[in-house]
Protein backbone atom coordinates (compact mmCIF):
# COMPACT_ATOMS: atom_id res chain seq x y z
CA UNK A 1 0.00 0.00 0.00
CA UNK A 2 3.13 2.16 0.73
CA UNK A 3 4.20 1.96 -2.27
CA UNK A 4 1.29 2.43 -4.23
CA UNK A 5 0.44 5.95 -2.77
CA UNK A 6 4.01 7.00 -3.63
CA UNK A 7 3.77 5.79 -7.06
CA UNK A 8 0.00 7.34 -7.05
CA UNK A 9 2.16 10.74 -6.81
CA UNK A 10 0.14 12.67 -4.21
CA UNK A 11 3.14 14.16 -2.59
CA UNK A 12 1.84 13.42 1.11
CA UNK A 13 3.71 11.87 3.83
CA UNK A 14 2.29 8.47 4.93
CA UNK A 15 2.12 7.40 8.82
CA UNK A 16 1.87 3.99 9.37
CA UNK A 17 -0.22 2.45 12.32
CA UNK A 18 0.21 -1.09 13.05
CA UNK A 19 -2.65 -1.51 14.71
CA UNK A 20 -5.74 0.65 16.06
CA UNK A 21 -4.37 1.18 19.75
CA UNK A 22 -1.71 2.50 17.99
CA UNK A 23 -3.55 4.37 15.49
CA UNK A 24 -5.57 5.44 18.51
CA UNK A 25 -2.26 6.66 20.36
CA UNK A 26 -1.73 8.75 17.17
CA UNK A 27 -4.28 10.82 17.09
CA UNK A 28 -4.44 11.46 20.59
CA UNK A 29 -1.06 12.47 20.67
CA UNK A 30 0.88 10.35 23.34
CA UNK A 31 4.19 9.50 23.67
CA UNK A 32 6.05 9.19 21.05
CA UNK A 33 3.36 10.62 18.59
CA UNK A 34 2.98 14.20 20.48
CA UNK A 35 4.27 16.22 18.03
CA UNK A 36 2.06 14.78 14.90
CA UNK A 37 -0.48 16.91 13.40
CA UNK A 38 -3.98 15.18 12.90
CA UNK A 39 -4.43 13.60 9.66
CA UNK A 40 -5.98 15.09 6.59
CA UNK A 41 -7.01 11.96 5.36
CA UNK A 42 -7.30 7.99 7.02
CA UNK A 43 -7.35 4.81 5.55
CA UNK A 44 -8.50 2.45 8.03
CA UNK A 45 -8.58 -1.18 7.59
CA UNK A 46 -11.63 -2.49 9.05
CA UNK A 47 -9.06 -6.00 10.39
CA UNK A 48 -7.16 -3.93 12.56
CA UNK A 49 -5.36 -5.85 15.12
CA UNK A 50 -6.11 -4.49 18.97
CA UNK A 51 -9.24 -2.51 18.20
CA UNK A 52 -11.23 -3.24 15.10
CA UNK A 53 -11.38 -0.82 12.17
CA UNK A 54 -15.44 -0.64 12.62
CA UNK A 55 -15.16 0.34 16.20
CA UNK A 56 -11.98 2.92 15.35
CA UNK A 57 -14.40 4.14 12.79
CA UNK A 58 -17.34 4.88 15.51
CA UNK A 59 -15.03 6.11 17.77
CA UNK A 60 -13.80 8.78 15.05
CA UNK A 61 -17.26 9.83 13.99
CA UNK A 62 -18.20 10.34 17.95
CA UNK A 63 -15.77 12.52 18.74
CA UNK A 64 -15.62 16.22 17.66
CA UNK A 65 -11.93 16.80 16.66
CA UNK A 66 -12.11 14.04 14.56
CA UNK A 67 -15.32 14.17 13.49
CA UNK A 68 -14.11 16.38 9.85
CA UNK A 69 -10.87 14.15 8.85
CA UNK A 70 -12.63 12.09 5.97
CA UNK A 71 -11.91 8.02 6.71
CA UNK A 72 -11.69 5.77 3.45
CA UNK A 73 -12.47 2.28 4.92
CA UNK A 74 -10.17 -0.53 3.54
CA UNK A 75 -11.83 -4.15 3.61
CA UNK A 76 -11.07 -7.36 2.13
CA UNK A 77 -14.88 -7.87 2.16
CA UNK A 78 -18.12 -6.03 1.00
CA UNK A 79 -20.00 -7.36 4.31
CA UNK A 80 -19.70 -3.89 6.72
CA UNK A 81 -20.14 -1.33 3.51
CA UNK A 82 -23.55 0.15 4.63
CA UNK A 83 -22.39 -0.07 7.72
CA UNK A 84 -19.24 2.23 7.70
CA UNK A 85 -20.97 4.75 5.25
CA UNK A 86 -24.06 4.94 7.58
CA UNK A 87 -21.75 5.98 10.54
CA UNK A 88 -19.48 8.72 8.19
CA UNK A 89 -16.98 6.90 6.47
CA UNK A 90 -16.72 8.74 2.75
CA UNK A 91 -15.72 5.49 1.21
CA UNK A 92 -15.38 1.78 1.71
CA UNK A 93 -13.19 -0.03 -0.47
CA UNK A 94 -12.80 -3.20 -1.13
CA UNK A 95 -8.98 -4.09 -1.23
CA UNK A 96 -7.57 -4.65 -4.77
CA UNK A 97 -6.00 -8.10 -6.11
CA UNK A 98 -3.49 -6.49 -8.09
CA UNK A 99 -0.78 -3.59 -7.40
CA UNK A 100 -1.98 -1.69 -10.16
CA UNK A 101 -5.24 -1.41 -8.56
CA UNK A 102 -3.67 -0.47 -5.62
CA UNK A 103 -2.03 2.73 -7.20
CA UNK A 104 -5.58 3.49 -9.01
CA UNK A 105 -7.29 3.59 -5.65
CA UNK A 106 -4.29 5.85 -4.46
CA UNK A 107 -4.77 8.53 -7.20
CA UNK A 108 -8.51 8.45 -6.38
CA UNK A 109 -7.30 9.36 -2.63
CA UNK A 110 -7.13 13.36 -3.80
CA UNK A 111 -10.78 13.95 -3.94
CA UNK A 112 -10.71 13.61 0.19
CA UNK A 113 -7.91 15.89 0.59
CA UNK A 114 -9.05 18.94 -1.43
CA UNK A 115 -5.67 19.44 -2.96
CA UNK A 116 -3.70 19.96 0.21
CA UNK A 117 -0.62 18.05 1.34
CA UNK A 118 -1.60 15.97 4.12
CA UNK A 119 -0.46 12.88 6.74
CA UNK A 120 -2.32 10.15 5.97
CA UNK A 121 -2.67 7.29 8.70
CA UNK A 122 -2.99 3.81 6.86
CA UNK A 123 -1.84 0.38 7.42
CA UNK A 124 -0.91 -2.22 4.69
Amino acid sequence: MLDALSEAGLGVATLVAANGVDGYNMLVRREPYRDLPLPALIILDINLPAIDGRSMLKTLKSEARWRGIPVVVFSSSPAHRVECLAVGAVDYVVKPMVYDAYVAFARTLQRHLGGQAADFAARR
